[in-house]
Parts: structure tokens; sequence; C-alpha cells
């Protein structure tokens, strides 16, 4: 008993400091440009949302602005960007919140087309962030593997260049980037 007692108050001292760890927003670079546009789109949405007239115009407006609160959450950030465990909750968030602006209705979708661009962007710069991490890395193991990191480049890319004309496929292209780069070094960073 006294084992298992002790054993969690272990691992309930390392879960605290691996989340001390992680509650920040980034300082400095594009992840904080990228932090710093979703707090103004999430304001800029929060005064929009009283402009629809129609009821559940304004429901998918409060909807994305959830899932930027959710995403903005402190704990899935650090001081340099996103939080490499629940990244990939993090980028399906940006996804959503843009996606209830694209495709819930025609009149919200041209109201807030700066809006859906300004949250896939952001979610671009945080992708490229981690692949800046991995391709810069020099240490112990080795570099990243070669093809992840021409797939990943060429994802970022792609989706830089959807952003122009779809945001929707931009943000599955960065995904795809960040999928790309899961498990190369650095990791968990």
């Amino acid at each position: 008993m006294r084992r298992q007692a002790l054993l969690l108050c272990v691992c309930a001292a390392a879960a605290s400091a691996v989340a001390s760890t992680a509650r920040a927003t980034p300082t400095s670079g594009p992840a904080a440009a990228a932090y710093i546009q979703l707090q103004t789109t999430r304001a800029a949405l929060a005064n929009k949302e009283s402009g629809f007239s129609d009821p559940w115009v304004r429901t998918y407006v409060e909807q994305s602005i959830a899932l930027l609160d959710s995403a903005l959450t402190p704990a899935r950030w650090t001081n340099y960007g996103i939080a490499y465990f629940p990244a990939e909750f993090e980028l399906g968030d940006l996804r959503q919140a843009a996606a209830w602006l694209v495709w819930a209705d025609p009149t919200l979708m041209s109201a807030t087309v700066s809006d859906q661009r300004n949250i896939i962007w952001s979610a671009g710069q945080v992708v490229r962030v981690r692949f800046n991490d991995v391709r810069g890395f020099i240490g112990e193991g080795g570099g990243a593997s070669p093809w992840s990191l021409w797939a990943s480049e060429y994802m970022l890319n792609l989706g830089d260049a959807q952003l122009v004309d779809d945001i929707m496929a931009a943000s599955l292209s960065y995904q795809s980037a960040w999928q790309y780069l899961e498990g190369q070094p650095p990791c968990c960073a």
C-alpha cells in the first residue's frame, strides 16, 4: 500500500512539473505572433457576433469563439510555441474554429473571411516553429529523418499557397506537416 501511495505521489509530482513548464504563452517569434493573432481574431469575432440577426449564425460564431478559447489555454502553449503533446488537439481546434466560419452559413462565410484566414495562418505559424526546431536540432541520437523534413516542408509550403484560395485545404496541409514531424527530435518541445 505504501509503495502505491509513494508511486502516486511521484507520478503526481512529475505530472505537475511537466504541466507547469507547459503553462505559458510564447514570448517572441512566429509562435508569439500566431498567439497574438488568435487573441485578436477571437476578440474580433466576439465583436461581430452581436451584428448577426440570425440566432443560428450567432451560435456558430459562439462555437468558433469557444474553440479559440480552448486553443488559447495557456496549458497548450510553451514559451516557444505550441505544446508538443496536445498539438493535434490544438490544430484540430483551430481547424474546427475556422470550419464553423467557413461551412456553417454562407452569410457568415463571407463576413469572416479575414478571421478564417487569420486562424489558419496562426496554425501554420506554430507548425513552422516546430519544423524549424526539428530542422535545426543537433543533439544526441542524430537529427531528423531527411524524408520527414522534406515532406513537412512541402506540406508547409503547400499550406501557405492554399491559404490564399482554399483555407480549409491549407489547414489540412498544416496538420499533415505537423504529422510528418511527430517523433522527430527534439521530442516534446
